[in-house]
């Protein structure tokens, strides 16, 4: 992982998050690792392979733009600070094209991995076959880590808890990969 981040020359911003956050540092460790071990069990290989590591670990690197009262806040988010929130894929944006030489796939996984395919997600409202393979994937990846993971403002869910509701964000996810994801997770155990 930190291989590919030396690759992208983005150690910096990397480190930033980790210590602006460390929950958001984590959460895209865990990020990265399971859609890694996802994509390969799909059968993608090679530089995309190495592409979507980097991609699921800068995935929420604008976080680090995000105050900490905002990230850490134990009740839900008022809509002054949700509209804050929805901003971390903007700032990865701005971090991001500033780079050399990075993939603009690459960066998409980072702008665009709270779209939804109807429409309805941030920052720019795609729709369905705008949003690319790797952005879904990203996607998967990220919804299931957020709803396993514990929380300031929400408890875990179980792995067959988190992938059984995702398989009802129709409009939201690509179910055929939620699926794929959910085969690959539970049999692996």
């Amino acid at each position: 992982i930190r291989e590919a981040a030396a690759l992208g020359g983005l150690d910096s911003w990397i480190n930033a998050l980790d210590n602006h956050h460390d929950y958001s540092f984590r959460h895209s460790m865990f990020v990265c690792g399971s859609l890694t071990y996802f994509a390969h069990a799909l059968g993608i290989r090679g530089a995309e392979l190495d592409q979507l590591t980097l991609g699921g670990l800068l995935h929420d690197i604008g976080k680090c733009r995000i105050p900490i009262e905002v990230l850490d806040k134990p009740g839900k988010l008022d809509p002054r600070e949700w509209e804050t929130m929805k901003l971390h894929p903007v700032y990865s944006r701005d971090i991001l094209c500033k780079e050399n030489d990075l993939d603009k796939d690459l960066t998409a996984m980072a702008v665009y991995h709270h779209e939804k395919l109807d429409g309805s997600g941030y920052p720019d409202g795609l729709t369905n076959r705008q949003i690319s393979d790797h952005v879904r994937l990203t996607a998967v990846a990220d919804v299931y880590s957020a709803l396993i993971d514990k929380r300031a403002y929400k408890g875990s869910m179980s792995s067959e808890d988190a992938l059984e509701m995702m398989l009802s964000f129709k409009d939201h996810l690509d179910l055929d990969l939620v699926r794929e994801f959910r085969k690959f997770t539970l049999d692996r155990g």
